[in-house]
């Protein structure tokens, strides 16, 4: 315990995304020394427009010449890559591509976004490493080794609660759920996020979160909490 605090108080420390300097989240601290993690988490935008340009979220992917989106705005601007100290791409944001190809072509993918045995799992800093347009299930590298450790947090992540499917705002599909809490007292070191089908058979993964810095509990909470723009969004206009 720590002396110097007055008993009941805590401090703020606000959490800086590496990547553009905007605010991740935060590292809360209490005067007993426990620390909570809150992660602002972004929401992921996919946006199909017209002309076939594919817009993942985090990532503009559009050849210079194609025509712009039917829809101009702050999410249709081309946004460049982040790069992190070794030259690697870093995984922002993003949908997974090969999976939400197959929910939609004959293999027919059960991904029901109903189902409250999805996971959220959390990584270290690998998640530079994953690759939203190739990678398929949790199973598989770099997914299978780099998952975070700790007091309080168990392997293979936590089952989400609350989802919901919905249309918000018009012609925009939203997949949204209640925050995602690693209850006290959880010690654990995170950067990113997935969130995977745990019922299917190949642990198909759907959405990867890069927070942009580490966060920190310590004996504490750790917090992943969504904006109002839910998990995700599909923009059909």
């Amino acid at each position: 315990m720590n002396y110097l605090k007055l008993k009941g108080t805590t401090l703020e420390r606000p959490v800086i995304d590496e990547r553009d300097g905007s605010r991740a989240g935060a590292h809360v601290e209490h005067w007993d020394d426990h620390v909570d993690a809150r992660v602002l988490a972004k929401s992921s935008e996919l946006v199909v427009p017209r002309g076939g340009i594919i817009l993942p979220d985090g990532r503009r992917i559009m050849d210079r010449h194609s025509p712009l989106p039917r829809k101009i705005g702050w999410r249709s601007r081309v946004e460049r890559f982040h790069r992190d100290e070794r030259g690697v791409f870093f995984a922002t944001n993003a949908l997974y591509v090969a999976n939400f190809i197959d929910v939609l072509d004959a293999t027919q993918l059960a991904f029901d976004t109903s189902l409250t045995s999805h996971k959220w799992a959390l990584y270290t800093n690998a998640i530079a490493t994953m690759n939203p347009s190739t990678d398929v299930n949790q199973a598989s590298a770099p997914y299978n080794a780099n998952e975070a450790s700790g007091t309080g947090y168990t392997t293979g992540g936590q089952i989400i609660v609350s989802p919901t499917t919905t249309e918000s705002p018009a012609t925009v599909m939203m997949y949204d759920m209640a925050d995602q809490v690693w209850a006290a007292p959880t010690s654990v070191t995170a950067r990113g996020a997935i969130l995977y089908a745990d019922a299917l058979t190949n642990n198909n993964i759907f959405v990867s979160m890069n927070f942009g810095s580490d966060f920190v509990s310590t004996a504490g909470t750790f917090t992943m909490q969504f904006a109002s723009t839910g998990v995700f969004t599909v923009d059909f206009y």
